[in-house]
């Protein structure tokens, strides 16, 4: 049967004692490990206020396209009397603001999800 000879053997005075893989100190690696929490931590609060700053122009932008087509609808129906064109203008709002306010909604899903996993 054959044998392999994987290591050979060399004399201490000749053999590379220095430890081939770097050592820290515990005082220094959980100082590293703090710093590294620290941070990231900090990047977590930085994220999360960007979220909520969002969320808040979101809150804002729907209060408008919520509030605006009620007030255009009420305009144009005290003061346009021609009920054909009166028709025609309150479609119009109502197709235009439908438009912002699905993309509204799509946008503020993202954000919204986001802040709730935090």
């Amino acid at each position: 049967m054959a044998a392999f000879i994987t290591h050979e053997l060399v004399p201490s005075e000749q053999a590379d004692m220095a430890s081939k893989h770097e050592t820290k100190s515990v005082t220094s690696a959980e100082e590293s490990i703090k710093a590294q929490i620290k941070s990231d931590f900090e990047c977590l609060l930085k994220h999360l206020k960007s979220f909520q700053s969002h969320l808040e122009k979101f809150f804002k932008a729907e209060g408008h396209i919520s509030y605006y087509p009620h007030k255009l609808r009420r305009f144009i129906t005290e003061n346009v009397k021609n009920t054909e064109h009166k028709d025609k203008l309150l479609k119009e709002v109502d197709t235009h603001y439908s438009k912002y306010s699905k993309a509204l909604s799509a946008e503020k899903n993202s954000p919204k999800a986001a802040v709730s996993k935090f």
